[in-house]
């Protein structure tokens, strides 16, 4: 453990704290503040999470999260679905797009083409499943 990087963020937030009590307009117009523990590989992960003890699963966009609140602070342990999950796909769909008539014209006109296109999901560790 980084005893030095330890100190002092548990010293910048206590100044952070005694600076919002001087000036509670500030605090009130702060939105609530996250923290990030990232990981880049499913050990990472686990081991970020570990540290949490009990959290709340979530997932956003193309995260997965792991949040642990603290009135309206969090702390949360995220990876990307890429990094720990694999992804699969289940159908397909038809979608409308605007492509250009002629890619090599300088200012293209549009037409309107149907393409068929892939349906995927993510398909994640069953230690990550909500229950």
């Amino acid at each position: 453990m980084n005893t030095e990087h330890h100190t002092n963020l548990v010293d910048g937030l206590r100044q952070l704290a005694d600076f919002l009590d001087l000036n509670p307009e500030l605090g009130a117009a702060l939105g609530p503040p996250t923290l990030y523990l990232w990981a880049f590989n499913e050990a990472d992960f686990k081991t970020n999470n570990a540290l949490l003890g009990t959290f709340t699963k979530g997932t956003s966009g193309n995260f997965l999260n792991a949040t642990k609140a603290f009135g309206p602070i969090t702390v949360e342990s995220t990876i990307k679905h890429s990094d720990i999950c694999e992804q699969k796909v289940v159908g397909t769909r038809i979608v409308t797009k605007q492509v250009p008539a002629d890619p090599d014209y300088v200012a293209p006109a549009y037409v309107t083409v149907e393409v068929e296109e892939d349906v995927t999901e993510w398909v994640c560790p069953p230690s990550w499943v909500q229950r």
